[in-house]
């Protein structure tokens, strides 16, 4: 806008709210009004509604079987009616290795749009009876997450191919 004589001096002003400070999905209206100093004019104010983003909403994790052997079984893994405004939506499927103190996410699969996933997975570690925590991350347009969790059991299989697990690693 341009700034005649008269018009005396111009301020911006900035409202500024710290990152996950307002909580997920909540309408909030913000109003500013002015008014010059001497009150020879009528006030003016400005109205801006906002609604915050929240992450999306959860549906349901479904993995199977829920056992198997390593590298051999075909374990799918499929997300199902998940919801978010901010449409789409994308996958990630992972799995966490807790062998040790340090718990560490090895993804199945790059994140795309694909809520279905097939794959052979690894033994479960051994200290906690074969559990394997499967991971599903799922990610609004904005890259908001939500992700749950589902516990399988891959048993060690003593007859693996080596060959076959190298094959698949690359």
């Amino acid at each position: 806008q341009e700034k005649k004589e008269d018009d005396g001096p111009m301020r911006e002003i900035s409202l500024v709210i710290p990152a996950n400070f307002l909580p997920s999905r909540q309408h909030y209206s913000f109003t500013l009004k002015v008014q010059e100093t001497d009150y020879r004019a009528y006030p003016s104010s400005a109205r801006y509604g906002i609604l915050t983003n929240g992450a999306p909403l959860p549906g349901e994790f479904f993995v199977s079987p829920v056992s198997g052997s390593e590298y051999s079984d075909v374990f799918t893994l499929r997300a199902v009616l998940w919801y978010d405004e901010d449409m789409p939506l994308t996958y990630v499927f992972s799995y966490e290795d807790t062998s040790d103190i340090n718990v560490s996410m090895f993804p199945l699969k790059a994140r795309d749009s694909s809520n279905y996933f097939k794959t052979e997975l690894p033994a479960g570690p051994s200290n906690k009876d074969n559990k394997l925590s499967l991971v599903l991350q799922v990610y609004d347009v904005l890259g908001t997450d939500s992700t749950m969790k589902r516990d399988v059991v891959v048993e060690t299989d003593e007859s693996i191919d080596l060959e076959r697990v190298i094959e698949l690693a690359d």
